[in-house]
């Protein structure tokens, strides 16, 4: 039971095809990123070209970064097929929104209770963004929901259904997810130029966010509900309360929270919420929470 897999696989032996699938995994993100990097300055200069209004930048560069994102994916998706490891189909994992809601809710429940704990304990002060507008707050939805509906397609839609075969749902699930967090752990690292020990608890928190997804694709058999959880912790953690995301600099919303400076382990300092022990906390709550919800029908009949 889990995840909807093509059923047409090569007869590789279980360890020569797991390794044949680890290195392609490694392979296609070392791809899709090398993509990513040649193509985003070129997108950037193109908007920019069009319009130097920063909103119509947030609408149209999402959308200009779609076409290069879809094609390696399907490249990708194409040559795993090729060689006849199981991949999960598009249309298979698109066919059901079951969980959608649910996990939307508790996502944004965990969020907003990181934020109140943070403002309760006096970790953070909050005040009104003098620049706020609505539009940049409905404008910073295609951003953070391509962003998040990119990271799931690759990590959960391609990765996950590569590993399912040769190891499991727990193993496949444990290796992405780890995965995951490596990769936002050395991003951040990376971009700050330090290894602090708020990146360590990101590369925590992320990975369990990456098992969290996993355990969502695994149990309700598609995308959207791990699409509504990556969509709704960024917005709410970040967009709405002002917070740094995963050492991104927020999005403009309503709030800014500034923190006192003494208390980083809590509030995560220029991380945010993810580099933070209250976040590595409400992470393992959700997990905790996810991997006791029953499979669904859809995925069980599968």
């Amino acid at each position: 039971m889990g995840i909807p897999l093509n059923s047409q696989t090569r007869s590789f032996r279980p360890t020569a095809k797991a390794a044949f699938a680890l290195i392609a995994v490694v392979l296609a993100h070392y791809a899709h990123t090398w993509v990513g990097r040649l193509t985003m300055p070129r997108i950037y200069r193109w908007v920019e070209g069009l319009s130097p209004s920063f909103t119509v930048q947030d609408l149209v560069i999402p959308w200009a970064m779609l076409p290069t994102s879809i094609a390696t994916l399907a490249l990708a998706w194409w040559a795993f097929r090729k060689v006849g490891l199981p991949v999960p189909l598009p249309g298979q994992l698109g066919r059901s929104s079951k969980g959608t809601v649910p996990a939307a809710g508790i996502t944004a429940a965990a969020a907003l209770a990181a934020w109140l704990g943070m403002i309760a304990l006096g970790s953070v002060t909050v005040t009104r963004n003098p620049e706020f507008t609505w539009v940049a707050l409905v404008t910073s939805i295609p951003w953070v929901l391509f962003q998040s509906a990119s990271e799931e397609l690759w990590a959960r839609g391609l990765y996950l259904g590569v590993l399912h075969g040769p190891f499991g749902d727990a193993w496949a699930n444990w290796i992405q997810a780890i995965g995951f967090g490596a990769l936002h752990f050395i991003s951040a690292a990376g971009l700050r130029g330090t290894a602090g020990p708020g990146y360590w608890l990101l590369g925590i928190s992320t990975t369990l966010l990456g098992l969290i997804c996993g355990w969502a694709t695994l149990r309700w058999g598609n995308l959207w509900a791990p699409i509504a959880i990556h969509f709704v912790w960024n917005w709410v953690s970040s967009t709405l309360t002002g917070l740094p995301c995963s050492g991104s600099i927020p999005m403009p919303g309503p709030f800014l929270s500034k923190d006192v400076g003494y208390t980083r382990w809590l509030h995560g300092g220029v991380i945010g919420v993810e580099g933070s022990v209250l976040g590595v906390t409400v992470f393992l709550a959700m997990a905790l929470w996810i991997s006791r919800w029953p499979l669904s029908q859809a995925t069980e009949s599968n």
